[in-house]
């Protein structure tokens, strides 16, 4: 299996001094943020800076296909602990990026690939019995997919309810 080369993101990962100093951000941020209706806006784009919201995308360092759970589990906790609200959050992102990883076809993975190497948060949400609805921030149009219990993804233009 050919693996694609790493991009030029820097990625901050736990056990670095970089990393310490971004958790130590976005936890002295959390309480601008502690209030109905406020997005963390801010942390996640320290995320995006640092290389976080791609980290798992193919060739980065947390890469889905190199057996880097317990790495990832540690970056999960770390950023949670420095606030839930962005932890959550982040956490949503990676699993969806996991289950694009698993069932999307390679042109839904480019798109999405795509929109997350600019900044684009991923989330997957339920929207049906054995379906699952997956959207990203940066697109300039909605990329939907459905994933059914047969693994099947359909890309829609925007979700209509069928």
């Amino acid at each position: 299996m050919n693996l694609p080369l790493p991009s030029s993101i820097d990625t901050t990962l736990p056990g670095t001094d970089a990393f310490d100093a971004l958790v130590d951000r976005i936890a002295a941020a959390a309480p601008d943020t502690d209030a109905e209706g406020c997005f963390p806006t801010d942390a996640f784009q320290w995320l995006t800076d640092a290389g976080l919201l791609a980290v798992t995308l193919p060739g980065e360092p947390l890469d889905f296909q190199r057996g880097q759970t317990a790495r990832l589990l540690t970056l999960l906790s770390r950023i949670g602990s420095a606030n839930l609200a962005v932890g959550r959050v982040y956490e949503g992102h990676i699993n969806a990026l996991y289950l694009i990883h698993l069932y999307a076809t390679p042109d839904q993975r480019q798109r999405w690939y795509a929109d997350v190497r600019e900044g684009g948060i991923c989330s997957a949400f339920g929207i049906r019995r054995h379906r699952t609805a997956f959207a990203s921030s940066r697109s300039t149009r909605s990329h939907t997919g459905l994933v059914d219990p047969k693994r099947f993804v359909r890309v829609l233009a925007g979700y209509s309810g069928h």
